[in-house]
């Protein structure tokens, strides 16, 4: 779960300094220890998010918060970007301009991500690969080459 973590909190870091509004969906034992991580971590790496469970939005003085933890999807608010750590495709992911889909090293993670895989492709979503597994250097020259996520999700 730590790697999850670290790479979420990563990726949350280059959206939000780039003025993205991103989303994070999970089951809730998944994103309370993903908000804790993030609670946590030092004050300089520190990533304004809120968390929301159940299927109640959160007050609307709330809603400038760049970083959403949503068990519901449509619940985040002005988010272009969802990230899924669940196991089940998310509902309402079509809504969002981009899906990236982070599935951990572990035999159980990687057979949720390749049930969702097959789930994309049957609705014909276009779907760029990036093997988190490698070093930076070689993930970007893969990237470029193949181009994890599923991207355009809006379609």
């Amino acid at each position: 779960m730590q790697d999850v973590q670290d790479h979420v909190a990563r990726l949350l870091r280059k959206a939000l300094g780039q003025g993205v509004r991103v989303a994070v969906t999970a089951e809730a034992d998944t994103l309370k220890a993903l908000d804790a991580a993030l609670w946590t971590r030092q004050a300089a790496d520190f990533l304004p998010h809120l968390l929301v469970l159940g299927d109640r939005p959160p007050d609307s003085t709330l809603a400038i918060t760049p970083a959403w933890l949503v068990s519901h999807p449509a619940l985040a608010v002005n988010c272009s970007v969802l990230v899924n750590v669940g196991d089940e495709v998310p509902p309402d992911w079509a809504r969002f301009d981009r899906l990236i889909e982070v599935v951990a090293a572990d035999g159980v993670s990687r057979q949720a991500g390749r049930r969702r895989w097959r789930a994309y492709e049957a609705q014909r979503v276009p779907i760029d690969h990036v093997r988190m597994d490698l070093p930076p250097a070689e993930r970007r020259a893969q990237a470029t080459s193949t181009a994890t996520s599923v991207a355009g999700a809006g379609h």
